[in-house]
């Protein structure tokens, strides 16, 4: 068999789904009173399997953006602009997520204040929207060894600032750079940029964001692995499923290796991280390169396929409709606790849950498999 890929890679849109998919049932359970532990985010440090799903998705992004720009260099006015206007996109969808929500059942509750006084500035498609940009620009002017050097470069930059640079108390004190929550320069750095009434956690003495400002330093490294690898798959072909799921396995160990120095932790992107669930889903993209251009395994991934030519699409219809569940009344309750509390007399609090966000799931596929017959793709 030869070992040229064909343009468009099904395993890359089939990593992409998987992300796709995963982000819409852990961002939808039920009851967050109920979730299962492999469903939730590691409390601090460490991570779950919920933890990978956004360092997948934007590993895949890098890979994406090496396999369009496939013997294109050079970045051209029209170019930049493209590329410009679909990073303004991303982040104007996460604010527009950031501020479409209503409380019914609060009479006192005042929409301006809450959304527009205080909206959170950043976001997953802001996040997304900035490594894009910043991954494009790299990749159209730059070879592969200077992403690999500034991928190196911005987690020493990372790791310096976060552990020499001390950091203020509100009290005036100063305690060194640290990993702990609310104590670490990340924080201290998104309230004094962002506010703290515009970012995600309100921990004390300072609040944080698991998409703030010095994080999205690495988040770029995420994207960049991806790049770096899809550099090789398409160097290599078929022959580079042995490389990814390899190299996959040396990043995670190592990422495992760093954790005694340099903590795994989604909040703060850490480079510990980075190498161990940018090691996860490149060993991801080996087996499923493997399973469908090698083996021709395609059929049980379809649904994958589909979520993943669709993705922002899902993402956003997904978010737009768990809002609204929560926003639709139905007498004293929303529509969305309703449907919840229907589920728990037959399947229990946990398994109910799950369920509420397995047929948000099933409803999501439902939209972008409708859009896939009709040859409908939407890009930001």
């Amino acid at each position: 068999m030869s070992s040229t890929l064909p343009r468009r890679i099904d395993a890359v849109d089939m990593l992409r789904g998987l992300a796709v998919a995963m982000m819409v049932l852990v961002n939808n359970p039920g009851s967050w009173s109920y979730v299962y532990a492999p469903l939730q985010h590691a409390s601090w440090h460490g991570y779950t399997p919920t933890d990978l799903v956004f360092p997948f998705f934007l590993f895949i992004v890098g890979v994406s953006i090496v396999c369009a720009f496939q013997g294109v260099s050079g970045l051209s006015s029209a170019r930049f602009k493209a590329i410009g206007l679909r990073t303004l996109k991303l982040i104007g969808l996460g604010l527009f997520l950031a501020v479409f929500f209503y409380n019914p059942f609060d009479p006192d509750y005042s929409w301006f204040e809450d959304r527009i006084e205080g909206v959170r500035w950043l976001g997953v498609l802001q996040r997304i929207g900035i490594v894009y940009f910043v991954t494009c620009l790299l990749v159209l002017t730059t070879g592969w060894r200077v992403w690999l050097a500034a991928s190196i470069a911005i987690s020493i930059f990372y790791i310096a600032m976060m552990t020499m640079i001390s950091v203020p108390m509100p009290d005036g004190t100063l305690i060194a750079g640290n990993w702990e929550k609310g104590t670490n320069l990340a924080a201290y750095s998104d309230v004094l940029l962002l506010g703290a009434n515009h970012v995600w956690a309100q921990t004390v003495p300072w609040a944080y964001d698991p998409e703030g400002l010095l994080s999205t330093f690495p988040a770029v490294v995420s994207c960049l692995l991806g790049g770096l690898m899809a550099k090789l798959m398409l160097s290599k072909g078929l022959d580079s499923v042995k490389w990814l799921i390899g190299l996959g396995i040396c990043f995670v160990i190592v990422g495992h290796l760093m954790h005694q120095w340099v903590p795994i932790n989604k909040a703060l992107w850490t480079p510990s991280f980075v190498l161990a669930t940018g090691g996860w889903a490149t060993a991801g993209m080996g087996a499923f390169l493997w399973l469908t251009e090698s083996a021709q395994v395609k059929k049980p991934f379809f649904a994958l396929k589909v979520f993943g030519m669709n993705a922002i699409a899902g993402y956003m219809a997904a978010e737009i409709a768990a809002r609204l569940l929560v926003m639709i009344p139905v007498g004293q309750q929303s529509l969305g606790s309703l449907i919840y509390v229907s589920l728990q007399p037959l399947f229990g609090n946990y398994l109910a849950s799950l369920v509420y966000a397995v047929l948000m799931v099933l409803a999501v596929y439902g939209l972008v498999k409708y859009m896939y017959n009709r040859k409908i793709f939407l890009k930001v």
